[in-house]
């Protein structure tokens, strides 16, 4: 397509709407390459003053490769809507050299004097890279397409370049990459990558990883009044083409990822870098100096930062700590190989020092040789409950490389109890609702798994016939004070297991939090590395002093020991623990009072005698009293909570009745069994004959057939005359 003459026309320069002068469709994601086309075209238009609106309130679906072919020169690209690059995967151009290479989305060569905006503040744009398609299942996606992503915004040797006012969200590799600059400002600006509305970096947000924030190389670059939340380096001062990265101001930063960084570098030299006055909340890392080869970093300074709650190393000075996937070594194990790709030092492992002593071989970290980091002062860095400690600094340890001249001025360490502010707070640009396929389809797949798990055995006992063996058994009980067993097996088994995962996710729960709450009591901490430092000096209010340092503190930096209340994780899974056990408790307390059989003791000696009281249903009980010899249709419902106890001893002249009508007055009180018993058999003469209670059950029309044959089998064994005499009850009862 084409761009007409605008609406904007003024004193020669041209305005053109994307929707209204160039044709491009939004909201219909089936218009991917239409609209792709028509912004291709526009770029191309595009001469000195002109400028091109992304109109306001609409969302436009692209493929990627959007690329002007000639240098943009002097103009303004107003984003005051969405560009969602929803092409999926296969349908993703490639690069020109590379056909499997995807594409960037938006790449912008030679850029001069070029404005990225929106037409006024708190109106901002957005860049929608769709980076869920490209992290896939989590970290299962990363193993399949490893590095093999397309950037979402690039600037190639830019020269005064603006870029403002605009969201950069959900980059399927690196975010936006300014390289080779010279004179770039970036400000107001937002950055996000997550996949979880966690206020932390959860295993599931890791897995999108390599999403930097802004990278930048060159010189005379100017950052600030940003806020970033993504899963690898948040800024990232990297290598330059002709040598130097250099005169660059890094200031009102709100971030959280793996921190502010420079690096990493090899061959070049990085050099006049200030960094201040920003904010980084429950960062992965927080300031974070990295070589990879050799190379000089040096006049650096890093003044007034704060962190809260760092997740791992909040300084960490030395090498480059990540991996070569397909990189291997000769000589692992097969146990070994599994963890190579991700574990193998380039030049610092990521499973180091964690796995150090499962694959010695491959998680290591050393300093790097001819890396020298000079004149480094980092005043003012305020680090609250930490995770781990302060941080690693690991150099070359050679005489004249290493880290020389570096200064630690008011670097400390604090444990307080004062609240985080809210997310919303500190990264207000920032949406605060996420969607993501990827993690939903895994949790689908999860609770596909579980239904299976708990399907396939009740299918498997229906195809055996055993359930419907307990279906029928369950409908009645099939002999005095007995019920079936079945479903309270399938019962017991569902609680048990219940149990088993409530009290998991409670000591999960408890774990993270209750221990979070320990650590932070503690109140010493030293430097996990401090090595090949060749002159390090600490000052003002430092602490923890590193031991390789030389110290010339005040000697108040040591915090003072505070105690702080549980907080509302740590609460909440102290309750969960609490309900679970007495869960727990309670269960096994029933199960026992099911399972028991109660005994008198007596002067008589009886023992064994009376069976357990039945468990009230709530609308009847198993066997009402009266009613010991006949049995009941009851519900499943109640058929599962009635307990199967031994049968009732016979006692010559006493029916069981008798013992049923008796047993609460003589668990009450065993002393008194003789009267109780007497009392019994005078109670036992009001119960209906046995001849009368079967002519009363054949005339209930419900019952069933097996249920009146029973009855009529007890009927007629009752009624058939007693070897022993009558006046021989008293007397039998009384032995």
């Amino acid at each position: 397509g084409d761009c007409h003459e605008g609406p904007g026309k003024a004193q020669g320069h041209m305005r053109y709407d994307l929707q209204a002068d160039c044709g491009a469709l939004p909201g219909d994601s089936s218009q991917r390459q239409h609209n792709t086309d028509a912004l291709n075209a526009a770029l191309e238009r595009l001469q000195p003053g002109d400028s091109l609106v992304v109109t306001e309130g609409e969302t436009f679906h692209l493929n990627g490769g959007v690329r002007p072919v000639k240098q943009l020169r002097d103009v303004t690209i107003v984003v005051d809507g969405t560009l969602f690059f929803s092409a999926p995967i296969r349908e993703w151009p490639g690069q020109p050299h590379c056909a499997e290479c995807p594409a960037d989305a938006m790449a912008f060569p030679r850029a001069r004097n070029v404005t990225f905006t929106s037409s006024r503040p708190g109106l901002v744009g957005t860049l929608d890279g769709g980076g869920p398609k490209w992290w896939g299942y989590p970290w299962i996606g990363y193993a399949v397409r490893g590095e093999n992503r397309p950037y979402l915004f690039t600037v190639a040797e830019g020269r005064d370049v603006l870029f403002e006012r605009i969201l950069l969200k959900d980059a399927g590799f690196w975010t936006a990459k300014f390289y080779h600059a010279d004179g770039l400002e970036i400000r107001d600006t937002a950055v996000v990558a997550r996949r979880t509305m966690a206020h932390s970096h959860t295993l599931l947000d890791a897995s999108a990883f390599n999403t930097d924030g802004l990278d930048v190389s060159g010189r005379n670059v100017w950052i600030h009044d940003v806020q970033i939340w993504n899963q690898d380096d948040c800024i990232a001062i990297k290598d330059s083409r002709d040598g130097y990265s250099e005169n660059m101001l890094i200031e009102r930063v709100n971030a959280s990822g793996t921190g502010i960084a420079i690096g990493s570098i090899s061959g070049t030299h990085v050099r006049n870098i200030t960094i201040r006055d920003s904010y980084l909340d429950r960062t992965w890392k927080g300031i974070y100096l990295k070589f990879r080869g050799a190379g000089t970093m040096s006049d650096i300074l890093i003044e007034n930062v704060t962190m809260d709650a760092p997740e791992q190393w909040p300084i960490w000075i030395g090498p480059a700590q990540q991996s070569s996937p397909g990189a291997s070594k000769s000589g692992v194990s097969s146990f070994d190989d599994l963890l190579v790709p991700i574990c193998n030092a380039n030049p610092c492992s990521l499973c180091w020092p964690v796995a150090s002593s499962w694959v010695p071989d491959v998680a290591t970290c050393n300093g790097v040789e001819n890396g020298v980091f000079r004149n480094i002062t980092l005043r003012d860095i305020t680090i609250n409950n930490p995770v781990y400690s302060p941080g690693v600094l690991l150099g070359d340890p050679r005489p004249g490389h290493g880290m020389q001249n570096v200064v630690f001025d008011g670097v400390r360490v604090r444990y307080t109890c004062d609240a985080l502010p809210p997310w919303s707070e500190t990264f207000s640009q920032l949406p605060t609702r996420v969607f993501d396929e990827g993690v939903l389809h895994l949790a689908l797949t999860i609770v596909a798994g579980l239904l299976l798990l708990l399907v396939l055995p009740v299918g498997l006992c229906w195809r055996g016939g055993c359930c419907a063996r307990w279906w029928r058994r369950s409908r009645r009980c099939e002999a005095p004070m007995g019920c079936s067993t079945g479903p309270q097996v399938v019962v017991g088994a569902a609680t048990g297991v219940g149990l088993v995962l409530v009290l998991a996710l409670a000591w999960a729960l408890a774990g993270r939090y209750i221990a979070d709450e320990v650590e932070r009591m503690q109140e010493t901490r030293e430097w996990h590395t401090c090595s090949g430092v060749q002159s390090g000096v600490a000052t003002g209010d430092t602490w923890p002093v590193p031991h390789c340092f030389e110290d010339r503190t005040t000697g108040r930096g040591e915090p003072e020991r505070v105690t702080c209340g549980l907080s509302a994780g740590a609460t909440a899974a102290v309750v969960l623990v609490s309900l679970a056990v007495a869960m727990a408790v309670v269960t096994a307390l029933l199960v026992l009072r099911r399972q028991r059989r109660a005994w008198l003791p007596d002067a008589a000696g009886l023992v064994n005698l009376l069976p357990p009281k039945q468990p009230q249903s709530g609308l009847r009980a198993c066997k009402e009293e009266g009613e010991a010899d006949r049995p009941l249709r009851r519900s499943v419902f109640v058929q599962w909570f009635c307990s199967k106890p031994s049968p009732v001893p016979a006692v010559p002249g006493l029916p069981s009745a008798a013992l049923h009508a008796a047993r609460p007055a003589i668990r009450r009180r065993p002393s008194e069994v003789p009267m109780l018993a007497q009392q019994a058999e005078v109670e036992a003469m009001r119960i209906p004959s046995p001849r009368d209670r079967l002519s009363l059950d054949l005339r209930q029309p419900r019952r069933s057939e097996a249920a009146s044959i029973q009855s009529l089998r007890e009927a007629v064994l009752e009624l058939r005359p007693s070897p022993r005499s009558s006046h021989s009850s008293a007397h039998s009862l009384d032995a």
